[in-house]
């Protein structure tokens, strides 16, 4: 059975890539049907999501599970490869965010071929992101960390989340 912090991450990217399918199919109409508020709105809330609930996820990841590996992997391997995925997805995200504050209904203009260009960025990124860290570095955690680095994460997700 899966440590209990890495199932939670994996269940969480579930949710994430879910919302990268509202943001993808939403961009794509944007780009086909110009300027539509539902479409928009569907991206402000997936940006939303990605910068609330997938910047905790990362934050956890970064503050826990990382520096676990990091005392058995080479520094510099799998967790700087997604500390720096992190970090683009951020910029990214940076300037999706700015091309959503200058659309409009009344004056879509070229943003609205920005919004697609970001969104496209963003849902591939994240999406290998996943993958990776799903299918490479979740197993490669469950096999080199030692019993006590898993029980201490098991007990991490104990504490932020006390309810299950």
């Amino acid at each position: 059975m899966m440590n209990n912090f890495l199932e939670r991450l994996m269940k969480e990217h579930q949710h994430g890539l879910a919302t990268l399918s509202i943001l993808d199919d939403a961009a794509n109409r944007l780009q086909s049907n110009g300027f539509v508020e539902e479409e928009y709105n569907r991206i402000r809330n997936a940006v939303a999501f990605i910068d609330n609930d997938i910047r905790n996820h990362n934050e956890r990841e970064e503050e826990y599970l990382f520096p676990e590996m990091e005392r058995v992997l080479p520094p510099g391997g799998p967790t700087g490869v997604m500390r720096s995925e992190h970090r683009m997805l951020w910029e990214a995200l940076e300037n999706l965010n700015r091309s959503l504050e200058h659309v409009s209904a009344e004056s879509p203009g070229e943003k609205l071929e920005d919004i697609y260009t970001n969104a496209r960025q963003i849902v591939s990124l994240l999406r290998n992101h996943i993958q990776k860290e799903d299918n490479i570095l979740f197993p490669m955690a469950e096999r080199t960390l030692s019993p006590e680095q898993l029980t201490r994460l098991e007990n991490v997700d104990k504490e932020l989340f006390p309810n299950g």
